[in-house]
């Protein structure tokens, strides 16, 4: 379906906007542009971060500092995406930070796009590459529903160097790390 021959309407990926708001666990994943594997390298059950990887791990760690009612469970930084869950703390339960910006409300889609936005700005200043698109547009995201649904996404995340590394054939490097 299109509204003009060259403009294609996109379907929604995301839940209604409220859905976003509520104080809960969200797994989220985000891919690099193209898939290239620039984030870090997998060895058996370990991660090397690349230097790109230390920027990305850095703008991850650093969210909490820009949205007060933010904590971060467990994450990972594969070569080329990275798997993590945001918990949106409830009113009345988010910790005061002095470092939370105005405008930077909690909603899931706003953390994402200044996660993205820092980490690209960062990246793009640090190798002296303007321009250089990190990040696949969008984001994979889904509700942590109960105890079980965040353990099982834990496991998810703790296992997923032992599933990359099972995928790639072993003469394969797939990273180069700077």
């Amino acid at each position: 379906m299109t509204t003009h021959a060259d403009h294609p309407i996109r379907k929604r990926i995301r839940l209604a906007p409220d859905s976003y708001e509520q104080a809960s666990a969200y797994f989220v994943t985000v891919c690099t542009h193209e898939k290239q594997c620039l984030l870090s390298v997998v060895d058996g059950q370990s991660i090397e971060l690349s230097n790109r990887g230390e920027i990305v791990r850095a703008a991850w760690l650093g969210l909490p500092n820009r949205f007060g009612g933010l904590a971060l469970d467990e994450y990972i930084i594969m070569p080329n995406h990275l798997h993590g869950i945001l918990c949106l703390v409830g009113a009345g339960l988010a910790r005061p930070s002095s470092a939370t910006k105005p405008g930077n409300e909690l909603p899931l889609p706003n953390i994402m796009r200044v996660f993205k936005s820092v980490s690209t700005v960062e990246m793009n200043r640090a190798f002296r590459m303007p321009g250089f698109v990190l990040w696949q547009r969008s984001y994979f995201d889904h509700i942590i529903r109960d105890a079980e649904d965040h353990v099982n996404h834990q496991r998810y995340i703790l296992e997923n160097p032992a599933r990359w590394a099972a995928k790639q054939p072993a003469f394969r490097r797939v990273s180069s790390l700077e």
